[in-house]
């Protein structure tokens, strides 16, 4: 990491997992949504780098893109294996079965996913949170 970056890369790397997490759940329902969705992701990380300084966003785009080359890479190699990782079903897409999250436990109640969703945004609020203090 360089000197004058200020972001969590990890933080970046579960931004950009939990876009492909949605991206692939939603494309075996609505394969027509992929371009929105990568338009509106792409979109949204531009409107982020935006009310950085200048070097910081150029490092947070590039860390963004790194991740997206990475996970893409995963993608082209395994996808199966990369639907698993991001705790989707192996069998997504198959059959025009529904998308199935694989939780621990079989059930997850709606406790369970209200805390999910929080964290989520959380993470979206931390990422603008971070870099509207370097403005």
């Amino acid at each position: 990491m360089e000197p004058h970056e200020k972001f969590d890369r990890a933080m970046i790397r579960s931004m950009v997992e939990d876009f492909y997490r949605s991206l692939l759940a939603t494309a075996t329902v609505n394969s027509g949504s992929a371009g929105t969705s990568k338009q509106r992701f792409k979109e949204r990380v531009q409107a982020m780098s935006s009310i950085m300084p200048e070097a910081q966003s150029a490092d947070f785009s590039r860390a963004v893109a790194e991740e997206i080359e990475m996970v893409e890479r995963e993608k082209e190699r395994n996808p199966e294996q990369l639907k698993l990782r991001l705790g989707l079903s192996a069998t997504l897409g198959h059959h025009g079965d529904p998308p199935i999250v694989v939780a621990p436990c079989q059930r997850q109640g709606l406790g369970e996913l209200a805390v999910r969703t929080a964290v989520r945004a959380t993470v979206w609020k931390s990422i603008g949170a971070a870099f509207r203090i370097f403005r």
